[in-house]
Formats: C-alpha cells, structure tokens, sequence
C-alpha cells in the first residue's frame, strides 16, 4: 500500500491476496477508489508522494499511521491507518489531529 501510494500506482496491489478484505471492500474495489484519487493527484501535476509515519492512539492504538504529502509543494492528501489482521488489510483515513509534544491524552 505504501508503494502504492508513494508512487501514485495501484497496479503493486494486484499482489495482495484476494482472499483478505481491503478495509471492507474487495480488493478490486480498493483498487479503482485508489485509481481515482491517483488520477486527481496527477491532475495537479503531482507525480508521488512522500509519507511520514507516526501512530494514532485512537481507532487503531497498534497500528501506524503514514501522512502522505507531495514533498515538492508541500500539498497534504491526508493520514492514513495501514495494517494487516489476520483476516483484512487495512485501510482507512486517519481525520484525528495530532497533539503537539508534551500534552497528554490521545490521539497522537
């Protein structure tokens, strides 16, 4: 997924097994939502994308969670939770807000 998204390409995804959800969806429906937002990104001229990895300690405490951003222009696409469980991937935005160092609480 990481792939994927670094270099705005769905095609490394046809490796995941088809047996295992993609956050609810088949895989081949993950894989069209993704073309979409790869063509909306490329529209902007934007051609990859770099990530950061941090965690969320909210809906998904052991799982981490990448924010993707085109270095270049410093354009954000969003947060991202990617983890593997026995029986799916998954997949899904990350919309909590990171707390800044030294306060407590949650999410990040």
């Amino acid at each position: 997924m990481l792939l994927a998204f670094k270099n705005l390409n769905s095609n490394v995804l046809e490796n995941l097994s088809d047996d295992k959800l993609i956050s609810w969806e088949l895989k081949h429906e993950m894989i069209d939502k993704l073309d979409k937002i790869f063509t909306q990104l490329r529209e902007k001229n934007i051609n990859s994308l770099t990530y950061q990895e941090s965690k969320c300690k909210y809906c998904y405490p052991n799982a981490p969670v990448y924010k993707f951003y085109d270095k270049k222009s410093g354009y954000v696409i969003g947060s991202y939770v990617i983890t593997e469980t026995d029986d799916q991937y998954i997949f899904e935005e990350c919309k909590n807000n990171p707390i800044p160092d030294g306060e407590k609480g949650l999410p990040f």
